[in-house]
């Protein structure tokens, strides 16, 4: 197995990738509500992927805080309720 070091070139690279899925998430969900026919059932759909999308990018935007040194840690605030890792992050720690 192996784990990204804190701060490493992979982490930041995932902090990026998951960055940019959200963005590109932002833009796909906003076109559909600018077109307004999507139904709430088809709109629900979305609300897992997002959910999932919003902790990611929580997550990423306290290790930067984390490393640009602010005096509270961050992570402190944003720790991930039970059930909110995104299904990636729990098939991981189930290696």
């Amino acid at each position: 197995m192996v784990v990204a070091e804190s701060g490493g070139v992979l982490e930041r690279a995932a902090d990026v990738f998951a960055v940019e899925t959200a963005d590109a998430l932002s833009a796909v969900i906003g076109a559909i509500l600018e077109a307004d026919r999507a139904s709430g059932e088809e709109l629900a759909a979305f609300v897992p992927v997002l959910h999932a999308s919003l902790v990611e990018v929580t997550q990423v935007a306290a290790r930067t805080l984390d490393r640009l040194g602010t005096q509270e840690p961050a992570s402190g605030f944003v720790a991930p309720a039970s059930g909110d890792e995104p299904p990636e992050a729990r098939l991981q720690g189930s290696h």
